[in-house]
């Protein structure tokens, strides 16, 4: 992997190839590197950003807030 978050929450953010994804502590992909970038999860939560925009999913990789809002934050 190219880079890593924090582990939370059972899952750990990675970069792999340019996009950010979720694997467990067994190196099993759980969400696919498909992000710019992810954050840590937090109460089942997590922000990740695509295409500037910033989003939120669950630990199913579902969007609970869809990348709808631009981010002026570099990433």
């Amino acid at each position: 992997y190219d880079d890593a978050a924090i582990f939370s929450g059972g899952l750990i953010a990675v970069k792999r190839n340019l996009k950010w994804g979720y694997i467990n502590s067994l190196n099993e992909i759980k969400i696919p590197f498909k992000f710019d970038k992810a954050c840590v999860f937090e109460k089942d939560r997590a922000v990740v950003y695509s295409d500037n925009k910033v989003g939120i999913i669950n630990y199913k990789g579902e969007f609970i807030l869809k990348p709808t809002y631009l981010t002026l934050l570099p990433l």
